[in-house]
């Protein structure tokens, strides 16, 4: 019999309160370790650097223009604009502009503001794809991963929150750190969803 099932309720909600904090600090340790470049809520309003050249000195042309779309393509996905922003990376394509992460990031908030998990998480797929617009297969790394597994934390979706920290593995062959997993059991406990919970501080 599971080990839920023998502690009474008040008991329960004491040990998932401590599998939460502990899940929290590990996760807040994890993440001061790596360098996270954005935060992305769940349609919220915060500002999000999602990269760009970099460096100093001065620009050729080509790098001025991909500035400028980009920047474009940023303003598209801060507004949840889907349809401009497709357009800017068809627009880009023509432009010989040399697909990145971070056009792929914007296109992931693009999403996100629009309220399309779904479609969020496709991007996943579609970056990854040597079929995608720019017939460039680029693979998400973690942080890219975590705009759509906070999104879809924020949204209560435990099975797609778990389901993406496995593909991490699978498909991109990241080893995901404490942060998703600490996400995942907080998900859980949100979803008064104990065994979940369990499931994954037993993994």
């Amino acid at each position: 019999q599971s080990t839920w099932g023998l502690l009474s309720y008040s008991h329960m909600l004491t040990h998932l309160r401590v599998c939460v904090a502990r899940a929290t600090h590990v996760s807040l340790r994890a993440a001061s370790q790596r360098r996270r470049p954005f935060s992305v809520g769940w349609g919220g309003s915060g500002g999000i650097p999602l990269g760009g050249k970099g460096g100093g000195g001065g620009a050729s042309g080509d790098d001025a223009l991909d500035g400028t779309m980009e920047g474009r393509l940023q303003r598209a996905a801060s507004s949840g604009d889907v349809r401009r922003a497709r357009e800017l990376l068809e627009a880009m394509k023509l432009a010989k502009v040399q697909p990145s992460v971070s056009m792929w990031r914007n296109m992931i908030q693009c999403h996100l503001r629009a309220f399309d998990l779904d479609a969020a998480a496709a991007v996943l797929d579609e970056m990854r794809s040597p079929g995608n617009v720019f017939g460039v297969a680029i693979e998400p790394d973690a942080p890219t991963y975590d705009m759509v597994v906070n999104a879809a934390a924020e949204a209560g979706d435990a099975r797609r929150v778990e389901a993406l920290v496995s593909e991490m593995a699978t498909k991109s062959h990241i080893a995901p750190d404490a942060v998703p997993y600490a996400t995942l059991v907080r998900v859980f406990v949100r979803a008064a969803d104990p065994r979940g919970a369990e499931r994954v501080l037993d993994s």
